[in-house]
């Protein structure tokens, strides 16, 4: 039997990594042969990573704010 490429492989996202000492994909069961040197499903190239966050410049930290005045103080009790 001779199908088109589009009805064998469906093309995808990342390939499910590789079970320990197994030649099949733990998560993908349409796809049980994988190549024996590569971890992800043939037919799913991987994704590009995101982009990393930049990191924050060192600095002392945020200036704390103005010191709020202290309300007046309760009368004392005559003992």
């Amino acid at each position: 039997l001779i199908c088109p490429p589009s009805t064998l492989i469906n093309p995808g996202g990342p390939g499910s990594p590789l079970a320990p000492f197994s030649p099949f994909s733990p998560k993908t069961a349409s796809i049980t042969v994988v190549s024996p040197l590569s971890p992800f499903s043939p037919g799913s190239p991987l994704r590009p990573g995101n982009p990393g966050y930049p990191m924050s410049p060192s600095s002392p930290g945020r200036p704390g704010g103005p010191i709020k005045p202290g309300g007046p103080g309760f009368p004392l009790l005559p003992l």
